[in-house]
């Protein structure tokens, strides 16, 4: 039993190194096989959804910071923010993947 646990784990711990190694080989593998349009339509829709995103993060933490204040009950509030704060993240790396698009389609022209 020890000595599969073991074999799982060496596996794994491979395979994250593996994939560590080759996920940024295949991210500019995966841009360069793609249409400049479609990385156009990949590019717009990434910038749509990272604005709605900022715009309805903004207004939770604007909301919980309200209710921290004004309401009794701020354990609804604290949990909200750390929601906010948590899923706040994404924002950076989608501007990570606009950057990597538009350097593509700068290369293409």
């Amino acid at each position: 039993m020890i000595i599969g646990m073991n074999l799982v784990g060496t596996i794994l711990f491979e395979s994250k190194k593996i994939n560590k190694k080759h996920l940024k080989e295949m991210e500019k593998e995966d841009l360069k096989n793609k249409a400049s349009d479609k990385l156009q339509s990949e590019l717009e829709f990434t910038k749509m959804v990272t604005i709605a995103l900022g715009g309805v993060l903004f207004f939770l933490v604007g909301v919980c910071i309200y209710g921290l204040l004004m309401k009794d009950n701020k354990a609804t509030f604290i949990s909200l923010l750390a929601v906010a704060f948590s899923t706040s993240i994404i924002i950076p790396i989608n501007y990570a993947n606009i950057k990597k698009i538009k350097e593509e389609l700068k290369s293409r022209v």
